[in-house]
């Protein structure tokens, strides 16, 4: 990639004297912007290096000998002759035989030249893992097979639509009433968010980890870390006028979702895979950059017995507290109950709109408003991942195992 090629092209195309004063203008921008890198990126990339390699590494005497078969196989089919066929026969088995021998040796080479200081034994190491079977047939649960990518396409729609449904049978009527009519009514006067800035952007970009899978507008961080001073301001405006408007943009929300095999189960089975989300990487760093003005908000109104999504803490904490109580109990001859809670599909079945109800609770009434401002940028049925680094807070859901000792 010739990273002064596309930062200079990206610094042609882009426009700082954009409109952002309503919702179809940040989707235009966000598309624009998409579409530069993207241009950018493919006119700046070089032509990879073809994966075969050519006959001329290979020794003389097979290239005399590859020569040799193909005359043979040139006088065979000219003549007919038996004869003709057997040599032909003979030099291409011959052929065969010498290439597997080659190939073997080589990489028996290869392994023999790994090592661990200059972390090629690694680099293999991963490159095999990496390597993700193809998903095998699917069973219907009338007992046909699904065989083409569509009909299992289907199928994993099937299953996820209905799994990723909310527990509406835990929230009374009433309750669902007061949430619509406290989302549909309009916020109060409030000061605005603080606004973000480029070198936030920056610092983000740069602290992202590279290698990682990109979402469906292939952009990765590496990427993104060559971007010019111009496309950093551009994103920063797109950002602050989605906090501004409340507003998050269509085509970050687009995702692709990577079925993986659970260890352990049966792979004909839909219920066996667990789905992976690759979101577009801008997505995350604006998620990155809200939950930052969040967390002041957060932490203060966080129980002293929270411990997960916490910085400095950890389960083992909660570990060592219930391991305490335990000991507590049993030195003063004391009677020790505990009741271990798991919530089927905690992370995954959730109410958006009852988890921004419940913010009428947290702080005071600024802090309410800057939480709601930022928060309504998340909408839809499905949590962000910034809502779910407090839902405990909330009390909406708790982690699959949370204890209760007594």
């Amino acid at each position: 990639m010739d990273w002064e090629a596309f930062r200079t092209q990206l610094v042609n195309h882009i426009d700082l004297k954009t409109r952002l004063k309503s919702t179809q203008d940040i989707d235009d921008a966000v598309h624009t912007l998409t579409t530069s890198i993207q241009q950018a990126a493919w006119s700046s990339s070089t032509i990879p290096n073809p994966l075969n390699k050519p006959t001329s590494d290979l020794p003389h005497f097979v290239r005399t000998l590859i020569s040799e078969k193909r005359k043979a196989r040139a006088v065979w089919q000219r003549t007919k002759y038996p004869s003709d066929k057997r040599l032909f026969n003979h030099l291409t088995n011959k052929l065969k035989r010498i290439l597997a021998k080659i190939k073997s040796d080589n990489l028996t080479n290869h392994l023999a030249s790994l090592s661990t200081t200059d972390n090629s034994l690694w680099q293999n190491t991963r490159k095999i893992l990496r390597s993700q079977p193809p998903v095998p047939p699917l069973r219907n649960p009338d007992g046909t097979w699904l065989i083409s990518d569509l009909e299992k396409a289907n199928a994993f729609r099937h299953h996820l639509y209905t799994t990723f449904q909310p527990h509406i049978d835990i929230i009374p009527s009433n309750k669902i009433v007061d949430v619509d009519h406290f989302l549909s009514s309009p916020l109060p006067m409030t000061l605005p968010p603080k606004h973000i800035r480029p070198s936030e952007v920056e610092f983000i970009i740069n602290k992202s980890a590279r290698h990682k899978t990109p979402g469906y507008d292939l952009i990765t961080s590496e990427v993104a870390s060559q971007l010019p001073r111009k496309a950093i301001l551009s994103l920063t405006h797109i950002y602050n006028s989605m906090l501004r408007l409340s507003y998050f943009p269509l085509l970050w929300k687009f995702s692709i979702i990577i079925m993986i095999l659970k260890p352990g189960k049966p792979a004909d089975s839909p219920s066996s895979y667990r789905p992976i989300s690759l979101l577009p990487f801008f997505s995350k760093v604006f998620e990155k950059l809200t939950l930052k003005r969040l967390l002041p908000i957060i932490d203060t109104n966080l129980p002293d017995n929270q411990f997960g999504f916490r910085n400095n803490h950890s389960t083992i904490h909660q570990v060592h507290r219930i391991v305490d109580k335990i000991s507590y109990s049993l030195e003063k001859k004391l009677i020790c109950t505990g009741a271990f809670l798991d919530v089927a599909q905690a992370f995954k079945v959730n109410i958006s709109s009852q988890l921004l109800l419940n913010l009428q609770n947290i702080g005071t009434e600024e802090e309410k408003q800057l939480l709601m401002r930022q928060l309504q940028i998340s909408t839809g049925k499905s949590i962000r991942p910034i809502l779910r680094k407090f839902a405990m807070t909330l009390h909406f859901y708790s982690p699959s195992a949370y204890s209760y000792l007594n």
